[in-house]
């Protein structure tokens, strides 16, 4: 069943973090009947920015499906923010300075993954860590990773569960950040890794 269209509806704000992210530049949505009025208009979507929500799982017509597909990836974005640890917090897990931290994520070969939002500082995906750590092989895993990945789709890739990968003891399939965080062979993950 699909929503209603006030749960459909692409908002102002949820626009301005995909736009944040970098999966779409310089449309407007269409918003709420109550948000400003400057706003409420269809998006003339450029090709590029049709084909990076197609590939996050929209489908581009006035269809409520796809206004579902939108308002899901638009859901994963907020998720990922939600989740995303600020610089204080990783320093303090990790006992490094700020300033280290950002060495970490800085120098090659990178040892963090981070990404920014318009005017805030570093985000740091959960699913680089474990307790009070990194998960095993991270700086590898990295090092395999093309700077140029979105970070949505390596942390989809970190925790979506793969075909390719299965718990010897279950014999059920797992995430890539579950298979280094059990300590098994982090070749395989690193190879898919450098296809990201």
């Amino acid at each position: 069943m699909v929503p209603g269209n006030e749960h459909s509806t692409v908002s102002l704000a949820d626009y301005e973090i995909l736009e944040d992210l970098g999966i779409v530049h310089g449309a407007r949505p269409q918003c709420h009947e109550s948000e400003n009025r400057d706003v409420h208009s269809s998006p003339q979507l450029s090709a590029g920015d049709q084909n990076i929500l197609v590939s996050g799982g929209a489908v581009i017509d006035d269809a409520p499906q796809s206004q579902e597909a939108v308002r899901e990836l638009v859901n994963e974005c907020w998720e990922l923010i939600k989740t995303s640890l600020d610089q204080e917090s990783v320093a303090s897990l990790l006992h490094v300075s700020t300033e280290m931290l950002s060495l970490m994520t800085i120098r090659p070969p990178r040892e963090l993954h981070s990404f920014r939002l318009k005017n805030s500082q570093p985000l740091y995906p959960a699913w680089q860590f474990s307790v009070s750590e990194t998960i095993p092989h991270l700086r590898s895993l990295l090092s395999q990773v093309s700077p140029d990945a979105h970070v949505l789709s390596l942390s989809r890739f970190m925790l979506e569960t793969s075909p390719d990968l299965e718990n010897s003891d279950s014999g059920q399939r797992i995430s890539p950040r579950d298979w280094l965080v059990a300590g098994y062979d982090p070749e395989p993950v690193v190879l898919m890794a450098s296809d990201l």
